[in-house]
């Protein structure tokens, strides 16, 4: 008898519970928010001071803790 050549190979990386991939996908989507906001769009706002209430830059900080 032959062994199958198409046995379940044990996967390469981390297997996450949907719960989980989730809360991924909500870290990677602040993060690009975060890149956004940023950014500046033109040259001259590259010159200006970036305003961000604290409690909205606290909350993203907390949850990334979290």
């Amino acid at each position: 008898m032959s062994k199958p050549r198409d046995v379940a190979k044990p996967t390469h990386g981390y297997l996450l519970r949907e719960e989980n991939v989730e809360k991924l996908e909500q870290i990677r989507n602040q993060l690009f928010l975060m890149a956004r906001v940023t950014y500046a769009a033109t040259q001259a706002e590259e010159h200006e001071p970036l305003e961000i209430h604290r409690t909205m830059l606290g909350q993203c900080f907390e949850n990334f803790g979290l």
